[in-house]
């Protein structure tokens, strides 16, 4: 019976005579792979099905160029890690920007608490980030440490809290609602100080300005700038551009 010496050995030549396909990284390197051509065969397909409605007519190269834009634009609203409360194959998906120390933010907690439980199913709330440095001086590390309670699944949580304290917004502060939240505090600690989430909020922002987003809160139904700003009347708003949506 072989020693232990020789098994070692055995296995050691047995690894060494595994084709590259075999090992971990060849797996890897084979799905990525088929994830890439995947990718490449369904954009050339829509290119294809794109270009031939050009050619018959059906649709002219400003339009196709326009719809190309908007595509581009609904994938970067809608598709990143943001935070997000209800189904991806909403009918509607609103997006809005916005200032964890803005009092208009403030406001308007209570209307999309309201129109989220109201819609259910039927809309997608995705949330980005869009502090306004220059006149909120405690917005971009209010977001940094919503980011870090995303990151331990406690992002609404800790959301609802910093809103409902807009006047206590402080490094003390975030650290004292993550441990009421019951969050892994050295993780935590370290995700804030090292501004792990900086630059993922210097996007958010750089996306916003490019989308002609000035102030907060900023929405986007659909892909479309939809209203800047809160006021009672926006509940309107956004009821008849939901109902009317839902019946196309």
């Amino acid at each position: 019976m072989p020693g232990l010496e020789d098994r070692i050995k055995e296995r050691l030549y047995a690894s060494r005579k595994k084709r590259w396909y075999q090992r971990g990284w060849g797996r890897v390197l084979i799905a990525g792979s088929a994830v890439i051509v995947a990718y490449l065969l369904v954009f050339t397909a829509q290119v294809v099905v794109d270009y031939r409605e050009i050619l018959e007519g059906k649709v002219t190269p400003e339009e196709f160029v326009q719809n190309f834009k908007q595509d581009a634009k609904i994938d970067l609203l809608h598709n990143s890690n943001d935070p997000s409360i209800g189904p991806v194959e909403a009918p509607v998906t609103i997006v809005a920007f916005e200032d964890f120390e803005c009092p208009f933010c403030h406001a308007a907690q209570p209307f999309i608490k309201k129109m989220i439980v109201r819609y259910g199913p039927d809309i997608r709330f995705i949330y980005k980030d869009f502090p306004l440095r220059t006149i909120h001086p405690n917005a971009q590390e209010a977001a940094e440490a919503a980011q870090c309670a995303f990151e331990q699944g406690k992002f609404w949580e800790f959301h609802d809290e910093l809103f409902a304290h807009q006047d206590l917004l402080a490094e003390a502060y975030y650290r004292t609602v993550a441990s009421k939240l019951g969050l892994n505090l050295s993780q935590f600690n370290a995700c804030f100080k090292t501004g792990k989430y900086r630059q993922q909020i210097a996007e958010d922002v750089q996306l916003g300005s490019l989308l002609g987003v000035q102030g907060t809160p900023t929405f986007f139904v659909n892909g479309e700038y939809f209203v800047a700003g809160y006021t009672t009347e926006v509940d309107q708003l956004f009821d008849k551009a939901i109902e009317f949506i839902k019946q196309l």
